[in-house]
Formats: C-alpha cells, structure tokens, sequence
C-alpha cells in the first residue's frame, strides 16, 4: 500500500505488520530520512491502557542487544539513545536489570538567571551498592535518638551500616552509642547541635563484583580509530592495556588474543554513510 505520506504501510493482527530479514551485517528493515527534522523510523502504540510498546527490540544471543543506537558525529551533543516522558512521574529512560555507562552519569538542571546554559552534576560512584540517609539533631543531656527512615529500612541490608557525627558551633566529643536498621543513639560531653550520615548497602546487592571481563570496550571496525567520546586519559588507558595502537585503531593482536572480531570499515552497518548523489 503507498500514498502520499507513506513509503510501505503494513497491517496485520499477528505476529508481524512489516517483517525483515537480513544476513550478518546487513538490516532487516532500515528507515532513512535526509530531512532535517525527518524520522528514519516512527512506531506507535496507540492503546489506551496497559503496557503497549511503539518499538520493541529482542535479542536471543547471549551477548546481544536487545536496542542499539549510535550516533555517528564524533562532535556536539548528540543522542545515541533518547528516551522522553512527560509525566512527571514517567521515566525517559528505565531498566529491568543494571544500569550502566561508560562515561558519567549526570543530572542537568537548568540554570537559574542564564537561558543559554545549564548545570550538570555527576554521580557520585563507589565500590558497592550504597545507600544513605543524613541530617542534623541535638544533644539532650548528653543523648540524641534518631530514628532511621522507614524508605532507608525498606531497602538497605543489616550489615554494612557506618555513621559519623560532626559537631556543630562547639567543641564536643561524640560518639556512637549504639545503631542498626530501627534507630541510631548518639552521645556526648556536652548538648551541642549535630550532623550525621549514614550509610548502607542496598538488600540482595551485598556481594556486587566490581572488576568484570571486558564487555564495554571492544573495537568492532579494523583501521579506524575508537573511542573518540571519551577523555584523552581515559583513551590512553585502551592505549596502555593493549586494546587499541598508539594511534587509537585496535590493536589487532589484542583482538586476535581474546577473540574479538574486526569487520572492514566497508563491512560494518555501524560506519554506511549515503553518498550526496545517492537517491532513495
């Protein structure tokens, strides 16, 4: 079926509308949109209730990806994924399982008196799986009972649990009398104000593995230089551990070493680029 807006419409009630098929390293359906403003692809769940999926993508390998996106401009702010909500109560972007990046994770807050800027502040990142809560209080009698937010209780394990306490407007000496998940008891030579932290570490998450096999940092494409979106000292890591020449290209040997397959620029989907003359 074609019209005036329309390429390829396909309807069906199950299993598929459009169905592709493709070789290794080719597409089984591909959208490509010169415009602007153009969308290569578009799905749409229009249901009103219930868990409807405008895109859905499965992988059966065991180390596939389910969605892949890459943006291929190694300058400007640019999106290999973007995932956008409008309730406030959404999320542009939500995982099942880890969550993870190799660069940092931010938060951008808009800036308060300059419309063409924004802040952007990075996570704090540890060894495990941490959780915290903190405040202030004050010394009754040389005693403080602060009681441990029940959110704080729902999610944190037993174990692991470490306070400190910081004196406020005088000298004084504190120490911790006593704390687990209900309350922690604080005391002191003197009634003075307070600050505390505590932290925790998250239930089910006590056993976190933190040096892994490499699944994040493997070359795909022989010859061309990779990583350009990371920090100059953080490339020359992938320099240093033999992942990648002097030069950023992969180290073919490293490769050959651990079993990592290279594909020829010319090969690979990742690196197709339409010549200006060619027409769809």
């Amino acid at each position: 079926m074609i019209d005036s807006g329309t390429t390829i419409v396909g309807t069906i009630t199950f299993p598929s509308g459009v169905f592709g098929e493709a070789p290794p390293l080719g597409f089984g359906v591909e959208g490509h949109s010169g415009a602007g403003l153009g969308t290569a692809v578009l799905g749409v769940a229009d249901g009103a209730s219930g868990p409807t999926f405008a895109i859905s993508g499965q992988t059966t390998s065991p180390d596939g990806r389910g969605v892949q996106g890459v943006s291929l401009f190694a300058s400007g702010t640019t999106f290999g994924v973007r995932g956008e909500v409008l309730s406030p109560s959404g999320f542009g972007v939500f995982s099942l399982g880890d969550f993870g990046g190799t660069g940092a994770k931010y938060f951008v807050h808009p800036h308060p008196t300059d419309a063409s800027k924004e802040v952007r502040f990075v996570s704090l990142e540890g060894n495990e799986s941490g959780t915290y809560f903190r405040g202030k209080s004050h010394l009754i009698d040389g005693e403080a009972v602060i009681a441990v937010p029940e959110d704080f209780q729902l999610v944190t394990g037993e174990e692991g649990l470490t306070v400190q306490v910081t004196a406020v407007g005088a000298p004084a000496l504190l120490w911790v009398e006593s704390y687990d998940l209900d309350r922690v008891v604080v005391k002191g030579n003197a009634d003075v104000e307070f600050h505390y932290t505590v932290n925790g570490v998250r239930r089910g998450f006590s056993s976190l593995a933190t040096i892994r096999d490499n699944q994040a940092f493997v070359p795909m494409i022989r010859g061309l230089p990779y990583g350009s979106q990371y920090p100059p000292e953080m490339r020359q890591i992938l320099v240093d551990n033999g992942i990648l020449n002097a030069d950023f290209t992969p180290n073919e040997a490293t490769a050959a070493k651990l079993g990592w397959t290279l594909v020829d620029p010319e090969d690979s989907p990742l690196r197709r680029v339409l010549p200006a003359t060619e027409k769809r």
